[in-house]
């Protein structure tokens, strides 16, 4: 947490904070990769790239390494967020288009 950054005094307003940064850090990535890399493979890929943070995260606490890419953070945001992106590929809304893309006529 940044010194500048907020501490939430309940429950909820850290709950906020943590769905605020998965947000934020799927919305990035979409951005970055599209939706075809999920659509290739669908819930069961998504399945392949949660199992691929788990071994990163499991390696990274056995050996007490230190990360040299992303945090241990952003891995568990990405396994967090991989959830959400199973859920959204099993409910048919996978592959909408982002915001900025809609054209409102």
């Amino acid at each position: 947490m940044d010194c500048d950054e907020k501490k939430p005094r309940t429950f909820q307003e850290a709950l906020g904070l943590v769905l605020d940064d998965m947000r934020d850090l799927m919305i990035r990535k979409q951005r970055d990769y599209g939706p075809g890399n999920i659509l290739d493979f669908m819930d069961y890929g998504v399945c392949v790239r949660a199992n691929d943070k788990m071994a990163r995260l499991r390696n990274l606490y056995k050996s007490g390494d230190a990360p040299k890419n992303e945090t241990i953070d952003d891995s568990w945001i990405d396994l967090a967020n991989y959830a959400v992106i199973a859920l959204m590929v099993r409910r048919g809304h996978w592959g909408l288009p982002m915001a900025e893309d809609v054209r409102h006529d």
